[in-house]
């Protein structure tokens, strides 16, 4: 597989064909093939916002989102217009289609927005979780499955006018980190833990030689699952590690990535 020297994190990559595809990434990189993807072309790009999930239509008409936006592009990812959404929803992270009218996008906060002319608008769906949904499948334009960053899963039946309330895909017995999202960042991260009883919890943030560099939770926590933000705004580029700390009771490392 060929690469683009310099080129930024990819998230998002669709082959209309063996030979052509398109691809794009953070900083608003596009990049072409017609060989496969032995080499990539970048495509001169009108933003520079972090794409984070691609849907093509065909080589020419794109759909994308990139932080807490959505565009559209008819000419190969050279020039994207601004989608209005139904209202501000945080970070957005993905985007899929079941055909050529009907799709979703996700992200921050439980949010979810379906489409059923393409992408041009956009409409409020209910997801009964206030988890960050980083994820989402559907089989058709009524069966549909999302994972969220917590470690759930929700379900809906009907396209996504509602969805079933959050149910947890491991038994929650432990104490337990998980894995930050996004994860590559760039300025902030969010972190998830869980734990079954109430107990003190520390969570620290260290870099690559183990110096600390911030403390984000330090007090008694109750039971349950939990979130806390982690700003790295001014901080270089690199890989850092948070430990979280329960009590005498168990502790967990995760490795942050930052861009």
């Amino acid at each position: 597989m060929g690469s683009v020297s310099g080129t930024p994190l990819l998230t998002g990559v669709w082959f209309a064909d063996q030979r052509n595809g398109i691809a794009t990434g953070w900083h608003g990189v596009v990049l072409n093939t017609n060989d496969g993807g032995v080499t990539w072309k970048p495509v001169n790009c009108n933003i520079t916002n972090d794409f984070y999930s691609l849907h093509a239509f065909d080589l020419q008409n794109l759909i994308a989102v990139a932080g807490d936006k959505c565009f559209r592009s008819s000419d190969g990812g050279t020039t994207w217009t601004e989608v209005t959404l139904s209202y501000f929803m945080g970070n957005i992270y993905q985007i899929i289609f079941v055909n050529n009218t009907t799709g979703w996008i996700s992200g921050q906060y439980g949010a979810i927005l379906k489409t059923t002319d393409g992408g041009v608008t956009w409409a409020t769906q209910v997801s009964n979780t206030t988890q960050g949904i980083v994820d989402l499948s559907f089989i058709d334009e009524n069966n549909g499955w999302a994972s969220t960053g917590g470690g759930g899963l929700i379900r809906t039946t009907n396209g996504g006018i509602s969805g079933t309330d959050e149910t947890s895909i491991r038994t929650e017995t432990d104490y337990k980190l998980f894995q930050n999202y996004p994860n590559p960042f760039i300025n902030t991260t969010t972190l998830t833990y869980y734990q079954p009883t109430r107990t003190p919890v520390k969570i620290e943030i260290f870099d690559l030689l183990g110096s600390k560099i911030r403390t984000l939770v330090d007090q008694e926590k109750d039971p349950g699952k939990h979130q806390v933000k982690f700003d790295g705004s001014g901080l270089p580029a690199g890989i850092y590690f948070c430990r979280c700390t329960w009590g005498s009771n168990s502790s967990s490392a995760i490795k942050l990535l930052k861009n």
